[in-house]
């Protein structure tokens, strides 16, 4: 088997590397564009079909007691520019596997001996690039918009004919519309860089060129579930009209010509006209006169097709999002936005009033006029019943399970809809507490720590920061934003801090109930009501350092997700709060306690430090000696700091404190240090000088800050007995 299978290797090989000379020699400016990439593909084409018949006859050979005639099969399907016959010189050469089932062992042989081929032929013998998916057709409806589009160009090279047209039934059947057209006019309104009249223009990407053409073709195919996606016809559908179907067939012809021209000038992928090529490119096409005139012919051809691809692109744009679209059997979208079928509808069925929520948030529609008042009237009526409606609950957490956008909550709570899941948010919404420092009531306070977690996530979001790391922990994003919604409920029942916390854990108990929470999620979502301000607390009021205190808090968290959670919880409570009470050295202590925190509770877990006190003192040595601190310093930083100090701050940190406590003893003078950082709103002010025999120093230290008029938000004092080596005097670092 394996002597046959290096025959027709050899074999195929020699005929792909002859195809590839071969059309390396035609030369672009002489032919069509579209002649050219037909050429290429077609001339593909033959090597494929030449594979699969091979791989068929020794698949039959390895496994041909598997095989079942017209049951046991697969297709060989081009994709991307290669399934719409846009293949240019150098393109990529992308191919999808279409089985019939999978776990067959002929199907698998099948595949596996032509993957073999493939490689060999496309990637060994020529210089192209080969990408291939293995598509199974149950995997088709979950597919993205990015692949789903390549699949719009899907062409039969080889194989099962029933599995090529089931492929298609089911992308057509399963395509979501509104999805589809609102991700593709994203993805290329973010992609639209440049302006039609750049000198040196991306004949593929740039404005009003390829893609955009591409892009009408894909919109009015999906709109209209044509296949394949060709001018001609979607005109025959009406989809265009004569002129514009005309116009794009010649844009797109003039465009590969270039892109064919620049791939085989370059030797390689390029669709980028510099400069240096245009006077060639000019020549070579054919245009008269003398070099600026040839070159000014070439761009006015090139812009002038581009200006109406533009054009024509932005309109069915316009015109794609605007349409009217059936959503499901009782809502419908048309001009962005949202309709419901039948005024009374939502009255029949209260959980279609969490279903129209997450239709807006999903496809980026607004609320019509009359689904607003509609929605309104029902919230009103349903009250407690909503929380405990069939199915409501988890029709709730589906949207905050969701990437969610600010604007979905904002409406949920305009129209009621909160309030009514939520008795207890409509009595909170008109509940001022008495603490001053908040700017709204309570349930206001409550919806806002809900938005600014969403916030948190979208600014945080693939960024190398603290908040972005946390992020990327988290899984249970539902349940820490149903916590954010609920956290300070308690207070219309108690404004006692202990006290609103227990009572605000009873209401969230009771919603997660109601809403069909497993136990697990139900004790999560009462945990974090129950602790949410526990970091805040702890952060203002302790010394974040102290091991015991790390220690306590360790033992009431218990979990390192539940931290990270309540690290979110509370960065967006305080942030609530009011934007003058959260300062950047509260936010810079809540980050600390966290770091601290996560480090302990993660040792805890490991045991990566040694817990003997003599032990532990031993790996911070060896920690402390590799970061090229001295043997001085090092008994300086043993004497002056605590072990939960050392253990917990950057080494960058400590070795900072022990410079200025070197300078102490060099100058035998007060050494004071002013630390500030760009965007904070304080100052970290370090003194460091001997004790003084009689108590009172830090007072006398915060009385002459006093007199100078400053605040002092925190004080950390250290008092160290130095070893005898440094004399009987003690250091204090403030």
């Amino acid at each position: 088997m394996n002597d046959k299978f290096e025959f027709f290797r050899t074999e195929i090989k020699k005929i792909a590397s002859d195809w590839r000379n071969a059309t390396l020699k035609i030369k672009p400016s002489e032919v069509s564009g579209l002649w050219l990439c037909h050429e290429l593909s077609a001339g593909l084409d033959n090597i494929i079909r030449r594979i699969y018949e091979v791989s068929f006859n020794l698949a039959l050979e390895a496994a041909g007691e598997h095989y079942r005639a017209g049951e046991t099969e697969i297709a060989i399907v081009a994709t991307g520019s290669y399934g719409r016959r846009h293949l240019c010189p150098f393109s990529d050469v992308d191919i999808a596997f279409i089985p019939s089932e999978q776990d067959n062992p002929f199907v698998d042989a099948l595949i596996k001996y032509a993957f073999r081929l493939l490689v060999s032929a496309i990637s060994d013998a020529t210089d192209l690039r080969l990408g291939y998916a293995y598509r199974p057709l149950e995997d088709i409806p979950n597919l993205d918009s990015i692949t789903k589009t390549a699949l719009l160009d899907a062409c039969l090279i080889s194989g099962s004919e029933r599995l090529y047209k089931e492929l298609l039934n089911q992308l057509y059947e399963t395509i979501d519309v509104i999805a589809f057209v609102r991700d593709k006019v994203a993805e290329r309104s973010s992609a639209r860089k440049s302006v039609i009249y750049s000198t040196e223009p991306n004949i593929k990407l740039g404005t009003g060129m390829l893609r955009d053409a591409l892009q009408i073709l894909w919109l009015l195919s999906v709109i209209n579930k044509l296949h394949p996606p060709v001018a001609n016809k979607l005109c025959e559908v009406g989809a265009l009209q004569r002129s514009e179907a005309e116009m794009l067939e010649e844009a797109i012809d003039f465009y590969l010509k270039v892109r064919n021209w620049l791939h085989t000038r370059c030797g390689r992928k390029e669709d980028v006209l510099l400069r240096e090529y245009q006077a060639q490119i000019a020549n070579d096409f054919g245009f008269e006169g003398n070099e600026r005139s040839k070159i000014n012919a070439f761009f006015e051809r090139l812009y002038g097709y581009a200006e109406a691809v533009n054009s024509l692109v932005r309109d069915v744009e316009e015109s794609a999002l605007e349409m009217k679209v059936e959503i499901d059997e009782h809502f419908y979208a048309e001009h962005k936005q949202l309709y419901v079928k039948g005024e009374d509808v939502l009255l029949r069925k209260p959980k279609l009033l969490l279903v129209a929520f997450q239709h807006a948030q999903r496809y980026g529609l607004e609320f019509s006029r009359e689904l607003k008042r509609n929605i309104r009237h029902v919230a009103s009526k349903v009250g407690k019943v909503l929380l405990r409606a069939n199915g409501c609950g988890k029709e709730l957490m589906r949207i905050l399970e969701q990437p969610l956008h600010q604007d979905t909550i904002k409406e949920m709570v305009e129209l009621g809809m909160l309030q009514a899941f939520v008795p207890e948010l409509e009595r909170a919404m008109r509940f001022v507490p008495s603490n001053r420092a908040h700017e709204l009531t309570v349930g206001a306070h409550c919806v806002r720590t809900l938005l600014n977690l969403i916030e948190l996530e979208l600014k945080s979001k693939d960024s190398e920061t603290l908040m972005g790391e946390v992020w990327k922990e988290v899984s249970d994003k539902g349940i820490l934003r149903l916590a954010a919604l609920l956290h300070d409920l308690g207070k219309v029942i108690s404004e006692d801090e202990q006290r609103h916390c227990e009572a605000g854990a009873s209401i969230a108990s009771e919603v997660a109930e109601a809403i069909g929470l497993d136990s697990e999620s139900k004790n999560l979502v009462v945990s974090l009501v129950k602790n949410h301000m526990l970091l805040l607390r702890t952060a203002r009021l302790h010394d974040i350092q102290d091991e015991s205190v790390l220690s306590k808090l360790a033992n009431e968290i218990r979990d390192v997700g539940m931290l990270r959670m309540l690290y979110l919880l509370s960065y967006a409570d305080a942030q609530a709060v009011s934007k003058q009470t959260f300062t950047e050295l509260e936010k810079e202590l809540l980050d600390m306690l966290f770091i601290n925190l996560h480090r302990y509770m993660v040792q805890q877990t490991e045991a990566s430090v040694p817990t003997d006190i003599s032990e532990k003192w031993s790996y911070l040595s060896r920690r402390l000696k590799k970061s090229g601190l001295t043997q001085k310093q090092l008994e300086i930083a043993t004497s002056l700091f605590p072990p939960s100090y050392l253990l917990n701050m950057p080494l960058e940190l400590i070795a900072e404190r022990l410079q200025i406590v070197d300078r102490l003893t060099e100058t035998q003078k007060p050494v004071i240090v002013i630390r500030s950082e760009p965007g904070v709103d304080f100052s970290e002010l370090s003194i460091c000088t001997y004790d003084d025999p009689t108590p009172g120093l830090l007072s006398k230290i915060c009385g002459v800050l006093y007199a100078k008029d400053v605040d002092i938000r925190m004080a950390y004092v250290l008092t160290a007995n130095m070893p005898a080596s440094f004399g009987k005097r003690n250091i204090v670092l403030d």
